[in-house]
């Protein structure tokens, strides 16, 4: 579940994506790279900071480009907030290319 902030940026990221068009992220958020699988029996998940309305997990798992190449562990930390239902929700991911929500806020401005 993303949160209410995230939600209408990832979706007009996939309507733009539905088109055809190349749009704000053409590469894996989670590895920063166009090919190459991460290998989700590696997933650790490590709680950063909680409080009662949001917290901070760490995602470390291990990326690969395919048989031939060195492995790498990487890491990305999510942010979640706690909504009106009570529910957490992923507010944004971080890694070494910055925000997730603020590259997508950056290509797909608030709408009037």
């Amino acid at each position: 579940m993303l949160s209410s902030d995230l939600g209408p940026f990832v979706r007009r990221e996939l309507a733009c994506r539905e088109q055809g068009e190349v749009c704000a992220i053409n590469w894996d958020f989670w590895s920063s790279a166009q090919d190459g699988e991460v290998d989700r029996r590696t997933l650790r998940v490590s709680v950063l900071a909680t409080s009662d309305t949001v917290a901070s997990v760490r995602l470390t798992y291990v990326f690969s480009l395919g048989p031939g190449y060195k492995a790498k562990t990487l890491s990305a930390r999510v942010a979640l907030r706690r909504e009106s239902a009570g529910c957490w929700v992923v507010d944004d991911i971080l890694r070494d290319r910055g925000s997730f929500k603020a590259l997508l806020k950056r290509a797909h401005p608030p709408r009037r």
